[in-house]
Formats: C-alpha cells, sequence, structure tokens
C-alpha cells in the first residue's frame, strides 16, 4: 500500500546563517538565492559555498535538496544565462538551478527558445534545471502551455511558477484563478515535470494550495522579519512548518512529501 503524500515546502536562503535556520525545520529544499537582486537574484560563488558548507555540517538525514536561483532573462537574452549555469556547474552539491524566461506579448514565440533550452541544459550538465516563469508577466497567459512543452523536450526537470514584481501587493493566487493553477499542475504533471507555486504565497495559501497536487509551495518574504529583503526568522518558520504540520494531520496516513521532484526522474 502507497503512503499518501502532501506536498512539501521550499525556503529561499541568502546566507550561512539563514541555511541553518531552515536545516532545523521540515523544509524539503533549501533555495539559493539574493533577494535584493530580484525574484531570482543569483547568490554570489562565496555566498553559494558557505551555504553548501553549513548543509554539509549539518546531520541531516536525508539530506535537503538544494536549489539556486540563477536570474531570469528576456527572449533575446537566453545566452546571457550560460556563464551562471557553467559556474553552478561546478559547485558540489547543488541539485537544481532555476532560470527564468520572461515572457512577452505576441501571438509568436521566438524560434531560438527551442535551441535556448537545449544549450541551458548541456551548460546545466550534470545538474538538473528547473524552468521559472511569471505569473505577472503579460505574455504569461498566452504562452505558459506552449513554453513548459517545450522545456519538458529538453530535459527540464521542473517548472517553478512564481511573481516578478515583489512590490506590486499581488501574489499567485490575486494573479491566477485556483481552476487556472490546477490546470496548470496537471499539465505540468503530464509532461513529466515537477510544478513549485511561488510568488508572495500567504498562510493562508497554503491549505488550498497544497491541495491541488502541486509538489512544493516556495517562501521567502513570508519566513523574514521586514519583508522578503530582511532576516528569515524562527517565528515566521515556525509557522510555516505549523501549516504543513496541519496538512499532514488533516490527510489521513499522509506524510510530508521531500522527495516528490525526485520521484519524476
Amino acid at each position: 500500500m502507497t503512503t499518501a503524500k502532501v506536498c512539501g515546502w521550499l525556503a529561499s536562503v541568502r546566507d550561512a546563517d539563514e541555511a541553518q535556520r531552515v536545516l532545523s525545520t521540515q523544509a524539503s529544499i533549501i533555495d539559493i538565492k539574493e533577494p535584493t537582486r530580484g525574484a531570482l537574484g543569483m547568490a554570489s560563488l562565496d555566498q553559494l559555498r558557505a551555504i553548501l558548507a553549513a548543509v554539509d555540517a549539518y546531520p541531516v538525514t536525508p539530506r535537503k535538496f538544494i536549489s539556486v536561483a540563477l536570474g531570469d532573462y528576456g527572449y533575446d537574452e537566453m545566452t546571457h544565462a550560460y556563464e551562471n549555469l557553467r559556474a553552478c556547474g561546478t559547485l558540489a552539491g547543488v541539485d537544481v538551478v532555476k532560470v527564468g524566461l520572461r515572457l512577452v506579448s505576441g501571438e509568436r514565440l521566438p524560434s531560438t527558445i527551442d535551441d535556448s533550452f537545449r544549450q541551458w541544459a548541456r551548460h546545466a550538465y550534470p545538474k538538473k534545471w528547473a524552468l521559472v516563469l511569471f505569473a505577472d508577466d503579460v505574455g504569461f497567459a498566452t504562452h505558459w502551455h506552449t513554453v513548459v512543452a517545450r522545456a519538458s523536450r529538453q530535459g527540464c526537470y521542473a517548472c517553478v511558477i512564481d511573481t516578478a514584481n515583489k512590490k506590486s501587493g499581488d501574489n499567485l493566487t490575486t494573479l491566477l484563478s485556483m481552476e487556472s493553477l490546477r490546470a496548470l499542475v496537471t499539465r505540468v504533471h503530464g509532461l513529466g515535470m515537477g510544478v513549485i507555486f511561488a510568488g508572495s504565497l500567504r498562510e493562508q495559501d497554503i491549505g488550498i494550495l497544497s491541495s491541488f497536487g502541486v509538489d512544493y509551495l516556495g517562501f521567502r518574504g513570508l519566513l523574514c522579519a521586514g519583508g522578503r529583503n530582511g532576516r528569515i526568522d524562527e517565528q515566521s518558520l515556525q509557522r510555516v512548518q505549523a501549516c504543513f504540520h496541519k496538512r499532514v494531520r488533516a490527510t489521513a496516513g499522509a506524510q510530508l512529501s521531500t522527495r516528490a521532484w525526485s520521484a519524476r526522474v
């Protein structure tokens, strides 16, 4: 008999001190980024090495899954990601690299996208790569379904749906309907990829979004005192963890998912 799973959660950290705080929780994934550089701001190589060392030194089993944000790019900027992908590919301990694509309005996508995705996969190797799309981009509604299919053909491991503008007051659940979010999970899973929802999520979003079959929910601002550019604090971590414990208790016999992505590849 297969044990039921509920979705896990991801915590975005900017340094080793924040990583150590998250390591003591049941967060499934430690995501490394520099929030002052944008939604997918890449941390410096020194930051990355310090965080990875902190993770390696912490006695936790199983080891936390590690993802790294590498920035977001327009159609004509996709080649700019290559250097960051190559640099991260040399770091031991990184499981997945996350790269964002900004979707603009227009009836047709550039023909170069397929080759750019192929090159993202090649430069990321041996790491897996995840595509990040932004629900507040003007071209999201028109193009997301086509883009995720094209990414899946180039070995994309997972799709993250986030928001780019962290100051607008909007979040994922105000930008997309519940029906759209459910359809997105079905579509991406049908292509063999994992799904993460992020984008200024609130505590009240956890229950409903986690019921859609999404693999993980991602957090930064909700975990911090003073917003996403502040510091992760213990009380905020515990509140989020308590929400997921509540979901586990509400689903008889369920366990918090820790490697939903890994199970898909």
